[in-house]
């Protein structure tokens, strides 16, 4: 996530929803929260986050582009996607989640996670301007 704000020069404070990789696991989200937590510091509690997973499933190497279109979506249409299922928070998960339904909000700068198998994990900072 740090490299991704460094590579495109972006704030954090800049940065106005987060599309988490947010599988539903609980090992995996605690981890992905943790490190979101460590990159914004208190500025990741006023940063609304959710994950597509609940909707599509793992799509195992579509599921970066997948989760690429629909952030795009966001930042155009100013609609945050809710997570789905996503009905009684973890008392470790103390973020803006956004549950059940979509948002209205102001979507310039987006950041995305996303991870493969084997462990790998990448972030990417999507902006209004090519949206």
């Amino acid at each position: 996530m740090e490299m991704a704000l460094a590579n495109a020069r972006c704030e954090k404070s800049q940065i106005d929803y987060i599309s988490a990789y947010g599988p539903g696991d609980p090992i995996l989200d605690a981890a992905e929260i943790r490190f979101i937590k460590e990159v914004f510091g208190p500025y990741a509690y006023s940063i609304p986050i959710s994950s597509i997973k609940g909707v599509t499933g793992n799509p195992l190497a579509a599921a970066g582009p997948l989760q690429i279109a629909a952030c795009a979506l966001t930042i155009r249409d100013q609609l945050i996607p809710p997570t789905a299922n996503y009905q009684t928070a973890d008392p470790d998960c103390d973020l803006d989640v956004v549950p059940l339904r979509a948002r209205k909000a102001k979507v310039h700068q987006a950041l995305l996670n996303v991870r493969g198998l084997g462990g790998s994990a990448s972030s990417l900072v999507m902006d209004r301007v090519f949206c």
